[in-house]
């Protein structure tokens, strides 16, 4: 089990230090060396702004800050700071600049120079633009020649990058009131972050166009800076009113709830494992077709429908026939199969075809291993299969928990997207974890991740919440979480203490207990501090709501209902004795909301009605 000051976020060591600052009519933050949620009038005009390093296989390698210098008043701020990125053959130093001027003015500026030589695939500046209230409007592209013109970022999830050669764009933020944000130093281009589903758009450099990894001879200097200013009538910046309450709408709709299940690696299960996962009411059990080979008793006696995944390398006939045998001999249950391939970024028609000749029994699947991107970059024909599936994980770019948490509401753009091009066939996210199983642009060991140590933790409980929230909001038809047991599971692995599970285990059971039920849409007035997902079965409603944040929030809810709550106090109990635990609650009610201790997560289970007219705000 995880001590008590880990269970949060599943580290031992304190959370990046945010300061609030203000440029004029600029709201915004500074941690871990960038600029976070540049707002004018509460409108987002811009999500971040960061410098990244990345090595040859993509990989980031995180700043270490030293000398860092804030002075800030009113209106105006100035920050200086020197930042080491080092990490095998990467050491490279810069030293940064950032001033915010009453006019809401904002330079940020980089001067760098690599101690090491080594090969990178970008060193740079990045700009993170927010979904709402950017992608499908207009905006003004300058690009390197000085040419402006007026054009539309996407609103589906575009394949390719929108805008090229950028050294300026300019948007609305409100009426009379645009944005701009300039580069130099660099050639800059916009790619859609929501293919990796991360939740915006970021504009940065090098153009992708050019070959990559490149050496960096030690010695070499860079230097960039980013410019963010205003043009016309600023709106009035919003007034402080302390700690925000988060409320709570519930929609008259309702959608259906996707199949839910785990991943089951080749490891055994204890008799106590096998009960919690009983408890589950899974769809299915997603496994691996080589596991086939050797299956463990454990899998067939759960009894529950197995989505049965190949890789597909050389010789896909061999593998599909001896998977086709072994379905046979085993008289296997299988619910889909869900055929990849080991060479092409997307299942292609030729193995589709083989597979649908070799096997039976149940609908084929395709699509790939890899990310939304390689699926969005490469569409099947409509009729090639009867699902496509593609992975998800929060952290292709940055593994914070910030930025974690934010990018949930990007699984249901990949969702919504991915129906454009797939018409009626059903979607389906799997697996679904914390960190990639597979990394495509990877070499070597880093093609395999480790599991991420917050997997036992509550932030892993909460993000789980704000991820089926999205997926079934956008519509996927089923959804398959991490694996079963072990450090990327909902349980701890065999060695541990019988019958113990992760936090995760208990959001699963809250919707394992509405599986065939509805999910009902929702939305929550501060989205990045608290998520709610709500469903029904029946003449039951359950509501789940996930503090996503390190600080305590203050929920608006009303009416009676039974109330459980799961936080750093008693996880420890929920973890070790889970049944005894999920017969704990409450009856409260709720006039006045209630408080969300960090990375909480609530389950507030009404009658047959939604609270009061379904509508919940501050």
């Amino acid at each position: 089990m995880l001590p008590r000051k880990v269970l949060p976020y599943g580290k031992d060591e304190p959370l990046p230090t945010v300061i609030p600052l203000r440029a004029g009519p600029v709201d915004l933050v500074f941690a871990e060396g960038g600029l976070r949620y540049l707002r004018c009038g509460g409108r987002e005009a811009v999500r971040r702004i960061y410098m990244a390093v990345r090595d040859a296989n993509w990989g980031t390698v995180p700043a270490r800050i030293s000398k860092l210098s804030i002075d800030a008043g009113r209106d105006h701020f100035h920050i200086a700071f020197t930042a080491d990125h080092r990490e095998g053959p990467v050491d490279f130093r810069w030293e940064a600049r950032i001033d915010g001027t009453p006019d809401g003015c904002i330079t940020f500026s980089m001067d760098g120079k690599a101690l090491s030589t080594f090969r990178r695939n970008r060193i740079g500046f990045c700009v993170l633009h927010p979904v709402e209230g950017f992608a499908g409007q207009r905006c003004e592209i300058e690009t390197t020649d000085g040419t402006k013109r007026v054009d539309t970022v996407p609103a589906d999830v575009s394949p390719h990058q929108p805008f090229l050669g950028v050294s300026a764009i300019t948007h609305e933020i409100a009426p009379g009131c645009r944005a701009e944000v300039r580069f130099d130093g660099e050639v800059f281009e916009m790619e859609d972050h929501r293919n990796w589903t991360d939740a915006g758009f970021k504009t940065y450099g090098t153009p992708l166009s050019l070959p990559f990894p490149v050496e960096v001879p030690a010695g070499t200097v860079i230097r960039q800076r980013v410019l963010f200013q205003l043009h016309g009538r600023a709106p009035r910046p919003t007034a402080s009113q302390g700690r925000p309450v988060a409320g709570i709408t519930i929609s008259n709709e309702s959608k259906p709830m996707p199949e839910l299940g785990v991943a089951a690696k080749s490891e055994e299960w204890t008799p106590g494992q096998i009960d919690r996962l009983r408890e589950l009411r899974l769809s299915h059990l997603s496994v691996e077709a080589v596991t086939l080979d050797t299956p463990h008793p454990a899998v067939q006696e759960l009894g529950v429908p197995l989505e049965v995944v190949l890789v597909l390398g050389a010789k896909p006939r061999q593998q599909l026939e001896q998977a086709a045998a072994r379905s046979r001999d085993l008289a296997l249950n299988v619910r889909r199969w869900i055929v990849l391939s080991a060479q092409d970024a997307v299942t292609p028609p030729a193995l589709a075809a083989l597979a649908r000749e070799l096997l039976a029994g149940a609908p084929l699947v395709g699509g790939t291993r890899g990310n939304f991107a390689e699926l969005n970059r490469n569409r099947p024909e409509p009729g090639v299969f009867d699902g496509v599936c593609f992975p998800i994980n929060p952290q292709v770019h940055a593994n914070d928990n910030t930025t974690m948490a934010e990018n949930c509401a990007a699984q249901r753009d990949v969702i919504d997207s991915a129906r454009r091009f797939c018409g009626r066939a059903p979607i389906y996210a799997t697996p679904v974890t914390l960190r990639p199983q597979f990394n495509p642009v990877a070499t070597g060991a880093a093609a395999r991740p480790e599991p991420d140590p917050r997997q036992a933790s509550l932030f892993c409980a909460a993000w789980t919440v704000a991820s089926f929230k999205y997926l079934a909001e956008g519509g996927a038809a089923g959804v398959t979480y991490y694996e079963a047991a072990g450090p990327g599971g909902v349980m701890p692995d065999a060695r541990s203490t019988p019958g113990s599970v992760f936090p995760v285990w208990h959001v699963l059971a809250d919707l394992g207990d509405f599986q065939g039920g509805a999910v009902i849409p929702s939305v929550s007035s501060h989205p990045l501090l608290v998520e709610c997902l709500a469903i029904r079965s029946g003449g039951r409603t359950r509501v789940l709501l996930a503090n996503l944040s390190p600080h305590k929030q203050s929920v608006k809810m009303q009416g009676a209902a039974r109330l459980r709550l799961m936080t750093a106090e008693n996880a420890e109990a929920a973890m070790l004795r889970p049944a005894q635990f999920r017969g704990t609650g409450r009856q409260v009610e709720l006039p006045r909301g209630l408080w969300l201790e960090p990375y909480a997560v609530a389950t507030v289970d009404f009658g047959p009605l939604l609270p009061t007219k379904e509508k919940q705000r501050p």
